[in-house]
């Protein structure tokens, strides 16, 4: 009874190994599958992740590549700028040189033209003084050399204060230096004035006679010739006083001092 309980027991205990061992065959047969499904699994995404890393290495390197053509652009660039600003800083001196040279020409060209213009001036008051004026005098527009004008004015002021002598002085200076002068008539005819006034009667006749020789239609002839019969009758030449007035009346009949003459005239007969 012992044994046989002893044998079923261990048969038993087989068939519950061998149950048990195909359980646990069955279990790790089960167990490989999954390993396996497992294993393929994780081999489709190491290659699938090979390809990404692949595919992000490439990129790496395309934006490796760009950034080194970019980083040589920008060396390129910043030589170009470096060098650009070079020549604008060699621009900006040679300009500030131009500038300052400029300037300095000016300034030099100023003060020459300072000078020039002075010397123009100088120049243009010493021509002044030779070139002719326009002035009027008795009734005519004449164009005389400013020192003969001058002069002659001295004479006059001196004729119109009653220094005749000085006044003769004056007129005998301007007839004998003054030829061409459109004045001429006028400096003798003063100057006879002034010889009359001082009793110079025949040195004053000669010039009344040089003044209507110049200028017989001279607005002073009529006056002239009047004066002549003056310096004649004082010389107590009255033929030669009858004819002058004679020729007075003749050939200035619309001067006032036609009925002078006339009378005169009557009264020497």
């Amino acid at each position: 009874m012992g044994i046989l309980n002893i044998k079923k027991l261990s048969s038993l205990v087989l068939l519950l190994c061998l149950v048990l061992a195909s359980q646990l065959a069955h279990a790790g047969l089960f167990e490989d599958e999954d390993a396996r499904k497992a294993i393929l699994d994780l081999r489709l995404k190491e290659s699938s992740l090979s390809k990404r890393v692949e595919s992000l290495e490439k990129s790496l390197e395309d934006v490796n590549l760009q950034n080194s053509q970019l980083r040589r652009s920008l060396f390129v660039l910043q030589n170009q700028i470096d060098e650009q600003m070079k020549q604008a800083q060699l621009l900006q001196g040679t300009n500030e040189k131009l500038i300052r040279d400029v300037s300095e020409l000016l300034k030099r060209q100023n003060e020459s033209s300072a000078v020039v213009e002075r010397k123009l001036a100088e120049v243009d008051q010493r021509v002044s003084q030779f070139e002719p004026i326009k002035i009027q005098m008795d009734g005519m527009e004449l164009m005389v050399d400013p020192k003969d004008k001058k002069d002659f004015d001295v004479a006059m002021t001196a004729f119109r204060a009653a220094d005749f002598n000085k006044a003769e002085r004056g007129f005998t200076t301007l007839v004998n230096n003054s030829t061409n002068s459109p004045l001429m008539p006028h400096f003798y005819y003063w100057l006879a004035n002034a010889q009359y006034a001082t009793g110079n009667f025949k040195e004053s006749a000669q010039n009344y006679k040089q003044m209507l020789a110049r200028a017989s239609n001279h607005p002073k002839a009529a006056e002239a010739m009047f004066g002549l019969a003056n310096c004649l009758q004082e010389l107590k030449d009255t033929k030669a006083v009858k004819k002058v007035l004679q020729d007075l009346i003749k050939n200035y009949p619309d001067s006032d001092l036609v009925n002078n003459a006339k009378n005169r005239l009557k009264n020497m007969k």
